[in-house]
């Protein structure tokens, strides 16, 4: 799943481009983008303020701001060896507001499949029933190339049958090579390095219908990040942002005009 697969390429970057989610402390909340707690039921309803995100060339930065324009005809989906769209689902972005409805989706993996990889972050990986049908929701689609996600890392899991996740946290240290937008030029490639990454001990008991879950990413030093996977959304209101190719686009442009080293994508 894109959204946790994310953790080992973030840690180089995290300062950088701020995309930890933060840990508030007061633990799995529910938030305004959905109707329900960790367990939503049997149809999945979406809202919230859309900001859109886009490189400024003067700054050379991204810039988070207000959406106010529309995007019609949305549709939800997750990555598994692959973007995978969900049928049935219908929304909109209407003067910058999301809105979003799915019902009973098709289940076109299992849980097995999509939870899997856990078991290189996690020790005593356990699935309760791994051949369990699912289908998850990580981003929004629309027009145009358009992404929407939800802030905080928040994902929302359809299963079929009542299934249990759970893992122990481990600590280790990862290494990575170097990672150069134009390893052509002169100057020597300086983003090689380590860190000293954390997963915390969890359990999801996912039950038939739709469920809500969402990952904090955290720096705790210098070289140090944690990884904790939670029932239920982050607190706080629900923002979703907006990705769209032409403001990548404008990003590279930007960076192979100033022949800068070490671009990663934002996503």
């Amino acid at each position: 799943m894109k959204n946790t697969v994310k953790f080992l390429g973030i840690i180089a970057v995290a300062a950088l481009i701020g995309l930890v989610s933060c840990d508030t402390g007061t633990g799995a909340g529910v938030g305004d983008g959905v109707v329900g707690g960790p367990y939503i039921g049997q149809e999945l309803r979406l809202h919230g303020r859309v900001y859109q995100e886009r490189w400024d060339s003067v700054s050379d930065r991204w810039i988070t701001e207000p959406f106010s324009g529309n995007v019609p005809n949305l549709f939800g989906g997750f990555w598994s060896d692959g973007w995978v769209t969900l049928p049935g689902g219908s929304g909109a972005v209407t003067n910058g507001q999301l809105s979003f409805t799915m019902g009973v989706p098709s289940t076109p993996r299992s849980v097995g499949q999509l939870f899997g990889w856990l078991d290189y972050y996690f020790n005593n990986l356990a699935i309760s029933n791994p051949n369990a049908r699912m289908a998850a929701i990580e981003e929004l689609r629309g027009p145009g190339g358009h992404e929407f996600w939800r802030s905080g890392g928040g994902t929302f899991i359809y299963v079929a049958s009542n299934v249990t996740i759970s893992g122990a946290g481990r600590t280790w240290t990862e290494r990575w090579g170097c990672y150069c937008w134009n390893c052509t030029c002169s100057h020597p490639c300086d983003c090689a390095g380590s860190a000293q990454l954390t997963t915390n001990t969890f359990r999801l008991d996912l039950r038939q219908g739709w469920n809500a879950i969402h990952f904090v990413e955290q720096m705790t030093s210098a070289n140090a990040y944690s990884l904790s996977v939670r029932a239920g959304l982050p607190p706080g209101p629900a923002v979703w942002y907006m990705w769209s190719p032409s403001v990548f686009s404008g990003a590279i442009e930007s960076f192979e005009q100033s022949g800068t080293r070490g671009f990663r994508m934002r996503r």
